[in-house]
């Protein structure tokens, strides 16, 4: 009985480990997609309440702020007013009123002029603030007003808000307005909620209307936009009204859980965001183990499947095996499979080919040793290039050539193009345009770059085969390196004309000059220099421009073949100076011995470092030395001396006290007198020098202790003398002077002297007492 025959099709066909999977995928997508959906409406109304709750706080702490300065400026005396020293002890005496306002408590006029305020900083008295928004808010209504975020002016210049209130009289007269600032960057309300974290990485935010960051974990970004229109679209709508949660990108594009809501005591607006890959973390590895299990399940099936595969394919894998044991080299053995489907019929057929392609194979095999021998042998690099591009043959000389196996060529045979030079891969185009098109030996040169990145000259010739009715068989031919013939002649080219753009567009002075210095080359930039056409100078000795340039390559200890750095005077052609920087060197021309000078003018820059330096070593407003000089020559006289010398340390007295009331130009005035008499008392080899606001010091060296107790005497008397004079400043000045004998003993003489100086300025506070 014939036994019913099943294609290989069919029993494919009948495999359900597709239906299976796609089954598998469906519900797992299904079933994680709803517990997202479910846990995502949970934990967007979990933020709002939380973001909901902490605006409520802060509103409460700010009507709070705003309920104690209203109560501090009714309990303002209105007689301290008009007393800023005994409206500032009030203002010191409100302990409760300071530890609210943690920044500043000020009081202004009407007018917005600073009567009093709590920071210790050199007196703001008088300044004018009516250009702050909260000073012009205030003055709108006259009602309490909290301020937008602003820098204040303290020196750390931290971000604050104001709290404003104004101080009225019996008949709503405005007499004053009172202000306290928070700082933002404080441990206070704000400052403890931008350490909050929810979570590992959430946090909270708050902002204005203005896209302004008011409070945020990262203190770089307070008092900066927050984002800019279209980055952050949820907040965007946040400040178009919007209070709610949802997803979106923050600033740095990360993807962000946030709430929003607005307060209601001003037009701010709080934020608290998680990072969504945080907040969905546990949704995640649910889906990531739902699709485990799905990946385990169909792997079971897989397996399953193939045991069922490996039976009924097995006659199939016996044909595999059998096709991949046979040798071409040896008489092909047929083979037989004992199966009733396509699987014996592919067998039959494979028999028949392998006997057509052996007869085949016997008669091309001595026509090829043949050419192969004379390929192999060769030393340039020969190839068989079939229609489409692909190689049948490249001979090995290929290799050397490129530097590309014969294997990697003929597995990729555009390899063939892309070594080309991309300046000739035009050349080579139009080449193959003609080669398809014409029987005739083609040959061109071109340029290839080889696997080590070398650029080689080929010189290449080739030939098309067509078969009787014209269609192209292929293309054979060689490439020959011709690359040293070929870059001899290329670069004594190129060095000639490389040599002479060089000299002619280098903005530095080229100069070339024989054995006996006489200049031979003189380029543009040699004649813009020293203002004299190459054509004049050409011949003339070198020291006619560079007069000090043989005595300085003389004394120079380096070697001038290996070249010299210098930096002399040069004369211009209508006479006057310059200061020029040069590279000098020697070699040798054809033979002969030559001179090459590279120069440039570094006058401006010699000019400009000598200003450069007596500004950073010069008080700006004495015209004394400042601290850094003061401290060179201190650490250069303690090692060096000359001894003995003297110390004398000098203190401005009563400087603070002209600044604050007669203003800091009448205190400029006050130190540049005393920078005066210091250096009209002292020798022009002492140094004087401003070291504070109000401090001097001076270092006397090489002077005996007997001729410094002179000086000093003398510089009290210059004082007292000064000052009897009524056009001159008042300068009072305590001075201390401490005599040095030996080394390592200047800074503790500084200390000293320093010590005698504060002495005589606590004596004559103490005088003044008195009297």
């Amino acid at each position: 009985m014939q036994r019913h025959r099943l294609s290989i099709k069919l029993k494919l066909l009948l495999a359900i480990l597709p239906i299976l999977a796609a089954l598998g995928f469906l519900t797992t997508i299904f079933v994680s997609s709803y517990i997202q959906y479910s846990f995502q409406h949970d934990l967007e109304k979990q933020q709002l309440t939380l973001v909901s709750l902490m605006a409520q706080k802060l509103d409460d702490q700010f009507a709070s702020y705003q309920k104690t300065i209203v109560s501090f400026s009714k309990s303002i005396p209105r007689q301290a007013l008009n007393n800023p020293q005994q409206l500032e002890q009030y203002i010191d005496s409100r302990q409760g009123v300071l530890e609210f306002f943690d920044n500043n408590v000020v009081v202004f006029s009407p007018q917005g002029v600073l009567l009093a305020e709590t920071a210790k900083r050199p007196s703001r008295t008088g300044t004018d603030f009516s250009f702050r928004d909260y000073i012009i808010q205030t003055r709108k209504n006259w009602l309490p007003v909290i301020s937008k975020p602003f820098r204040s002016q303290l020196n750390h210049r931290p971000p604050v808000v104001m709290f404003t209130a104004p101080v009225l009289d019996k008949d709503g007269t405005p007499l004053a307005i009172v202000g306290g600032s928070i700082n933002l960057l404080r441990p206070n309300l704000l400052g403890r909620l931008a350490t909050t974290r929810i979570g590992s990485n959430g946090y909270f935010y708050l902002s204005d209307l203005d896209r302004t960051m008011i409070m945020h974990p990262d203190q770089n970004r307070l008092m900066k936009p927050v984002a800019a229109p279209g980055v952050n679209r949820l907040y965007d709508r946040a400040l178009a009204g919007f209070e709610g949660a949802g997803e979106t990108s923050n600033s740095e594009g990360v993807a962000m859980l946030t709430a929003f809501k607005r307060l209601s005591t001003v037009n701010w607006i709080m934020a608290v965001q998680v990072p969504v890959k945080e907040a969905y973390a546990a949704v995640n590895t649910a889906r990531r183990l739902a699709w485990i299990s799905t990946g385990c399940a169909l792997l079971v099936l897989a397996i399953l499947t193939i045991a069922a595969a490996s039976h009924l394919l097995a006659p199939l894998q016996l044909l595999t095996t059998r096709v991949s044991q046979v040798d071409q080299d040896s008489e092909y053995q047929p083979i037989k499979i004992a199966s009733n489907d396509e699987i014996s019929e592919l067998a039959t057929a494979f028999n028949s080919l392998m006997y057509q392609l052996q007869a085949r194979e016997r008669d091309l095999r001595s026509s090829r040793e043949l050419f192969q021998f004379i390929a192999d042998f060769s030393h340039d690099w020969i190839f068989w290039r079939i229609p489409g591009g692909a190689m049948l043959y490249i001979s090995p000389a290929a290799e050397e050539i490129t530097g590309y196996s014969v294997d990697e060529l003929m597995s990729e045979p555009t390899l063939t193009y892309t070594m080309i030079h991309p300046e000739d891969r035009g050349l080579w185009d139009q080449h193959l345009c003609q080669t398809e098109k014409s029987p005739d030996n083609q040959t061109i040169e071109y340029r290839i770059i080889t696997k080590s990145g070398q650029v080689r000259w080929l010189r290449h010739i080739c030939v098309s085969i067509f078969d009787d009715n014209g269609a192209l068989l292929g293309v054979r031919g060689s490439n020959r390196d011709i690359t040293e013939r070929k870059l001899a002649l290329l670069t004594l080219k190129e060095n000639e004309e490389r040599f002479r753009l060089i000299a002619k567009t280098a903005h530095d002075a080229i100069i070339m000059t024989d054995l006996h210095h006489r200049i031979s080359f003189w380029n543009p930039a040699a004649e813009l220099l020293f203002g004299a056409d190459s054509a004049a100078v050409i011949g003339l000795p070198l020291v006619t421009f560079l007069p000090g340039l043989v005595d300085a390559v003389h004394q120079s200890e380096t070697n001038s073949e290996r070249g010299l750095m210098l930096e002399i005077s040069g004369r211009h052609q209508d006479g006057h100076l310059l200061m020029v920087e040069l590279a000098y060197s020697q070699a040798r021309l054809s033979g002969a011995p030559v001179t090459v000078v590279v120069a440039r003018d570094i006058t401006a820059r010699k000019q400009t470092e000598e200003q450069l330096r007596y500004i950073s070593l010069h008080d700006s407003l004495t015209g004394l030395y400042n601290r850094a000089a003061f401290e060179h020559h201190l650490s250069r006289f303690d090692k060096e001396g000359p001894f003995p010398l003297a110390v004398i340390m000098a203190d401005l007295d009563g400087l603070k006290q002209v600044n604050d009331t007669q203003g800091h130009e009448a205190g400029d005035r006050l130190l540049q007198a005393a920078a005066e008499l210091l250096s009209l008392s002292f020798r022009t080899n002492d140094i004087v020098a401003r070291i504070g606001g109000d401090e001097f010091a001076l270092l006397l060296p090489g002077i005996p202790e007997e001729m410094a107790k002179n000086k000093f005497n003398r510089l009290q008397r210059q004082i007292e003398l000064f000052t009897e004079l009524p056009e001159n400043p008042q300068v009072a000045l305590s001075c201390g002077m401490i005599q040095v004998t030996g080394p390592g003993q200047l800074l503790e003489a500084v200390k000293q002297a320093d010590q005698l100086m504060y002495q005589q300025k606590k004596a004559r506070k103490e005088n003044l007492s008195l009297l």
